[in-house]
């Protein structure tokens, strides 16, 4: 996958430019709410993805099944990037919702500008998840 990291300077602020996630709840909502307009039509599931590729799409992944997120390349959705490790989360679907779970990566998951521990965490619709400096948009 194509995926834009932001530099760090830029994570877990309330200023961002250039299509990164904003810390503050109502900024990222408006994040969220432009990579929905912008975003493919005819997806539904249980949840969804949406992050911005290196050409400024906006790419989508139905969370139709529990995905693994990291470097390597067996995992579901790759992020060939420096700062995310080989297997960095999981998320999953459950009978309450969707969760996310970091799988014991060094520079840590971060949802909504906190981090992410081994135990599983809901997501909420318009969450922003971070790995590698890369924002990731969750939408239910």
């Amino acid at each position: 996958m194509d995926l834009v990291p932001m530099p760090a300077s830029r994570l877990r602020t309330d200023v961002v430019a250039d299509g990164g996630a904003p810390c503050d709840r109502l900024s990222r909502l408006e994040w969220v709410a432009s990579l929905l307009r912008t975003a493919p039509s005819g997806q539904e599931g249980g949840g969804c993805l949406l992050w911005v590729d290196q050409h400024g799409s906006v790419r989508m992944r139905v969370l139709e099944r529990p995905l693994t997120l990291g470097r390597d390349p067996i995992c579901d959705l790759v992020l060939p990037l420096p700062g995310v490790a080989q297997r960095h989360c999981r998320i999953a679907r459950s009978q309450t919702g969707a969760r996310i779970r970091d799988l014991g990566s060094s520079s840590g998951t971060w949802l909504n500008g906190q981090r992410v521990d081994a135990a599983d965490r809901p997501l909420c619709d318009g969450d922003v998840i971070e790995l590698g400096g890369v924002p990731i948009a969750f939408v239910a």
